[in-house]
């Protein structure tokens, strides 16, 4: 894991460099606000509902049964196994790290704690965090080959820390020159769980009007 890691950083930085020079293009500007303004993102928030997130997380390998739910201030998942393995943990947004042209980091932190030690709980995270990514970079990521791997998804203590631009649509977005740069413009300034879902409170860096 730790060498897929160590690549796929490396690989981030590289298409994080050839990126930068597209962001100081007015042109491109308007082509990537053109983009919001077609779609429900220019209304300044995201609403990744309980039914995609459980059909994510359902997708994952050997799970045969799934559910999420946002209730209290947490995303509580339940998940069963082939092998009979049940795993229930709540997930707790603690916030958003989005620096430009770097890390595009959710946090959340897990209960019960030694939960966020476990392969598993770091794929179903993975699995949920696709989810947040396709629903945040919408238009970025509408053409983009869909897949099933999870997002890489790091612990610390208690919590479960995973950086967006791992998804795999996000990775071919991040290679299209306007597709980058709305992944780099558009960020969550908030994470909260409201009934039904988990809503993103957008920021769109650099494309206010002068």
């Amino acid at each position: 894991m730790s060498s897929r890691l160590d690549v796929l950083r490396s690989l981030l930085r590289s298409t994080a460099r050839g990126a930068g020079a597209t962001l100081a293009s007015s042109p491109l500007a308007s082509a990537v606000r053109k983009l919001i303004e077609q779609s429900a993102l220019g209304l300044g928030r995201v609403v990744v509902r309980d039914e995609q997130l459980t059909a994510a997380v359902a997708r994952g390998e050997e799970v045969t049964a799934a559910t999420v739910v946002s209730a209290r201030g947490c995303l509580r998942v339940d998940v069963s196994f082939s092998d009979g393995e049940l795993l229930r943990m709540a997930l707790f947004p603690e916030g958003a790290a989005f620096a430009p042209l770097g890390a595009k980091e959710l946090s959340f932190r897990v209960e019960p704690h030694e939960l966020a030690q476990r392969m598993r709980s770091r794929d179903v995270m993975g699995a949920i965090a696709g989810e947040i990514a396709r629903s945040l970079w919408r238009p970025a990521l509408a053409r983009a080959p869909r897949s099933t791997e999870p997002a890489i998804v790091s612990h610390e203590r208690d919590r479960l820390v995973v950086d967006l631009r791992s998804v795999p649509e996000v990775r071919w977005a991040m290679r299209q020159r306007v597709y980058s740069a709305l992944v780099e413009l558009l960020r969550p300034r908030a994470l909260e769980v409201t009934e039904g879902g988990l809503t993103l409170l957008l920021a769109l860096e650099g494309l206010t009007r002068r």
